[in-house]
């Protein structure tokens, strides 16, 4: 029997997360983000935030520590402004599970997503600004 996992995590989800080894990455996305047409392996996580699922992830993920940022973020594009408070969520939760991360959150312009084909992409329904995540 397995203890101390969330809740949020689903055996789908931990299942991948067993099969993810060095250079892969997990991509949190938001509702708006082209998640089918750029990731073959997508797991919807209908009703759940992505900072939720942050908290219940991040306990059973390392972190890259060789890299200057493990974790990045999706910048705002033209005309839209970064939401501090998913900035300050998001420190949050890898500040708590994994205090040695190296560097701040990057903030990067999603130009294209063509041949970035990551390990897994957790397609979540939240409709907040700016909050696809990268670890």
């Amino acid at each position: 029997m397995l203890c101390g996992i969330s809740p949020l995590v689903c055996p789908e989800l931990l299942a991948a997360l067993s099969r993810m080894g060095h250079g892969d990455e997990i991509v949190f996305a938001d509702a708006h983000f082209p998640a089918e047409s750029i990731n073959s392996f997508v797991i919807r996580m209908d009703g759940l935030k992505i900072v939720d699922l942050l908290h219940g992830v991040l306990p059973l993920l390392a972190l890259d520590e060789y890299v200057d940022f493990p974790v990045i973020m999706m910048a705002p594009v033209d005309g839209d402004t970064l939401n501090e408070d998913l900035i300050t969520d998001y420190h949050f939760a890898i500040d708590k599970h994994r205090p040695q991360t190296p560097g701040d959150i990057l903030l990067i312009v999603l130009i294209s997503t063509k041949g970035q084909k990551k390990h897994l992409l957790l397609w979540l329904q939240e409709k907040r600004e700016n909050m696809a995540i990268y670890c």
